[in-house]
C-alpha cells in the first residue's frame, strides 16, 4: 500500500468515527434575513396612528395639513394650489370627513410663487362619509378663487365642482378625480379634472415643488 492511500484511508476512518460519535443526529442551519424586523414582509404599520398600511384610517388617524393641487382640464400642468387642513371623525357610519382650504399665488396676476396666501379661507362643507374602501365624494358650495390663484387667465373664478377620491393609511397622499363646470366665466366644463394632495408636515411653506397633479403621478409645470 503506498503512502497516498493510507494517508486517505486514515482520513476516512477519523471521519466515520466521529459521524457514529454523533448518533445520526442532523443540525439545521437557519438563515436570518438582516432586514427582516419581525413583522412577516407584509402589512406594516400606517405613517401618523399604526393602522395596517391600505386600510382607513382610524378617525383622526389622518388629519392634518396638505398641499393640494387641482388640475384643470383646461391646462394641466399649472394647477390651482392650496393649503388644505383634513379632520376626520367617527360618524353614524364609519368614518367621516371635512376639508378647509386657503387658495396660495400662483397665477399672472400675483406673486406666483404657489405659496403666499390669497383670498379668503374656503370650507369644502359636510362632513362627507368615507366608504368601507376609503372612497369618498366631496360636493361643496362653489367656490369662489381670487384672480391671484388662477394660473390661467389671472381673473377672479367661481367653480362647481365634485371630488372623488380615496384616503388609506398612511394618508400621506390623496388623489382623485374632478368634475363640474365654471360658474364664472360661466359654463366651461372641467370635467376630467384632477385632485392630488401631499402631507406637509406643519402649516405653511415650504410646501413640494413642483407638486403633484394626479395619481398617476404626473408633475405640474415647475415655477
Amino acid at each position: 500500500m503506498s503512502a497516498s492511500l493510507a494517508r486517505a484511508l486514515s482520513i476516512l476512518v477519523a471521519v466515520l468515527l466521529v459521524a457514529a460519535s454523533l448518533g445520526g443526529c442532523t443540525t439545521t442551519v437557519e438563515y436570518h434575513d438582516d432586514d427582516d424586523d419581525g413583522s412577516g414582509g407584509t402589512g406594516g404599520t400606517g405613517g401618523t396612528g399604526g393602522s395596517p398600511v391600505g386600510v382607513v384610517p382610524a378617525p383622526g388617524e389622518a388629519d392634518g395639513s396638505f398641499f393640494l393641487a387641482l388640475a384643470l382640464v383646461l391646462y394641466p400642468p399649472t394647477p390651482i394650489v392650496f393649503e388644505a387642513t383634513l379632520l376626520t371623525s367617527e360618524g353614524p357610519a364609519g368614518l367621516e370627513l371635512t376639508m378647509d382650504l386657503q387658495p396660495l399665488a400662483n397665477g399672472p396676476s400675483g406673486p406666483n410663487d404657489r405659496e403666499t396666501p390669497v383670498g379668503n379661507p374656503l370650507s369644502l362643507g359636510g362632513p362627507y362619509s368615507v366608504a368601507g374602501d376609503g372612497t369618498f365624494t366631496l360636493a361643496p358650495p362653489t367656490l369662489d378663487l381670487p384672480g391671484e390663484a388662477n394660473p390661467i387667465s389671472g381673473n377672479p373664478m367661481a367653480v362647481d365642482i365634485t371630488l372623488t377620491g380615496q384616503i388609506l393609511t398612511p394618508a400621506s397622499f390623496i388623489c382623485g378625480d374632478v368634475d363640474g363646470v365654471t360658474v364664472e366665466p360661466p359654463g366651461i366644463n372641467i370635467s376630467g379634472s384632477t385632485f392630488a394632495m401631499e402631507r406637509i408636515a406643519s402649516p405653511g411653506p415650504p410646501y413640494p415643488e413642483p407638486p403633484t397633479i394626479n395619481c398617476a403621478g404626473d408633475l405640474a409645470q415647475p415655477l
